[in-house]
């Protein structure tokens, strides 16, 4: 068994949750039917990380450069109109740039993306 740590970060709890909700959200509807979305949280150096992993198509690379924009939405090959309207990783970036965080993606075309939120260990007081 391995010693647990408190992830401990300093910031607003509503928004942190709401970008937590969108990765899985969006892990949801992107992922392939019937398959497993995965949620981890590692400390990595000066940061806290949770990363959210589905098993869907992946995202093209030409449409990576645009995913945090203001209504950006993938549709691609194997994917259905997506519902929304293209907000969702807009929020996620802006609730990590302002806890002094980023936001990135992993994506393998077949197998699926990683979205990593990276929010820095803050000590409390």
């Amino acid at each position: 068994d391995a010693e647990q740590e408190e992830a401990i970060v300093r910031g607003d709890f509503s928004l942190l949750r709401r970008a937590v909700i969108n990765l899985l959200t969006n892990a949801i509807k992107y992922g392939a039917a019937n398959s497993s979305v995965f949620l981890s949280l590692s400390a990595e150096g000066q940061d806290w990380v949770i990363r959210v992993r589905d098993q869907g198509a992946g995202i093209p690379a030409e449409a990576l450069s645009r995913l945090f924009r203001r209504f950006s939405r993938i549709v691609g090959e194997g994917r259905d109109q997506p519902s929304g309207v293209g907000l969702g990783l807009l929020i996620v970036k802006t609730v990590a740039e302002r806890h002094g965080g980023t936001v990135g993606v992993d994506s393998e075309p077949g197998k699926g993306c990683t979205f990593a939120l990276r929010l820095p260990l803050r000590a409390l007081g």
